[in-house]
């Protein structure tokens, strides 16, 4: 039997690669079995969720892995924008598929410290939001990282990712490390792919703010924009 690390879905993920069954498995739970691993598939030794005809979504089975997936997806600086719920559940299950997804993305949204601050069904009311105001294309970028990822057969456990403002137009590099070097190569990518721009929005993570990157910026006479860095707590459980 393969090895696996997919929880409740090793058996699943076993059968789809080698048509095995767990031991001592009956006829009847067999049959079933069969039924349960239609609706997925196993694709480059990922486990992938049937959404429609050719389209497939990642089977997520670590708890840790799927709050970072929904915190990123609605927080994050770079394409989180604190969408709605049915906005929020939409990002999410595009790509990715666990059981109840929905109904933990939406009470992720629930609790979100910000959203709640902006719901005019709340008192007092939220302070007035102002549109961030881009001077042309090119002229403001937003920039984030992603990871730690499972590494790649190239080394790479990282994914920095940079939005334009105006067209929306996104920039992604896996990267091994969010080392200032790392940052800076890609940085500098976007100089000489789209020229200098005026704005650089990120959350003041040390990758982004060191002396090598900012010697860069500095050159290239960009200003910086930081973002308060998301850090989701857990409830406080002392009073369980």
């Amino acid at each position: 039997m393969a090895e696996s690390n997919w929880g409740d879905f090793s058996d699943v993920f076993n059968y789809l690669t080698c048509q095995a069954y767990p031991e001592g498995l009956s006829k009847v739970g067999k049959r079933a079995l069969r039924q349960k691993a239609e609706s997925f598939a196993v694709q480059d030794g990922v486990l992938m969720h049937k959404a429609g005809v050719d389209m497939y979504r990642r089977v997520v089975v670590d708890v840790a892995e799927r709050d970072r997936i929904v915190a990123s997806l609605h927080a994050d600086p770079v394409g989180g924008c604190h969408y709605g719920q049915t906005a929020t559940i939409r990002k999410v299950t595009d790509r990715f598929w666990w059981r109840n997804v929905a109904a933990e993305t939406r009470a992720f949204v629930r609790g979100c410290p910000r959203c709640q601050k902006a719901n005019p069904l709340n008192k007092p009311p939220p302070a007035t939001l102002h549109p961030v105001a881009v001077g042309s294309i090119f002229h403001r970028w937003g920039i984030d990282l992603i990871g730690p990822l499972a590494e790649t057969s190239k080394g790479n456990k990282y994914i920095v990712v940079a939005t334009e403002y105006l067209s929306r137009w996104p920039e992604a590099k896996a990267i091994p490390d969010k080392s200032a070097e790392s940052v800076h190569a890609f940085l500098l990518g976007l100089v000489y792919r789209f020229g200098s721009c005026n704005v650089i929005i990120h959350d003041q993570g040390r990758e982004f703010n060191n002396g090598l990157v900012r010697n860069l910026l500095e050159k290239m006479n960009i200003k910086v924009a930081m973002t308060s860095a998301y850090h989701p707590h857990p409830p406080d459980s002392r009073g369980a």
